[in-house]
């Protein structure tokens, strides 16, 4: 689903990469979420960053995906 909303705007725009705002504590890579609220137990030490980058890939949509907390996001 997220895959296909970013297929949808990136369509006949110059987008040159995803990012993600995650409300939870990311580990130093910023792959993986360790601890986020009222988010399906699944979620947890997920790779947010390779599973977009898959659903992505499988629209044939080669961008880098940058994956922060939603707190330093706000921020910039």
């Amino acid at each position: 689903m997220l895959a296909e909303a970013i297929a949808e705007l990136a369509e006949g725009a110059d987008v040159t990469g995803v990012g993600i705002a995650l409300p939870g504590m990311l580990d130093a890579d910023r792959r993986h979420c360790s601890a986020m609220a009222n988010s399906p137990p699944e979620w947890k030490d997920l790779d947010f960053s390779a599973a977009v980058l898959g659903a992505l890939r499988g629209r044939r949509l080669d961008l880098p995906v940058r994956i922060e907390n939603d707190a330093n996001c706000y921020a910039l």
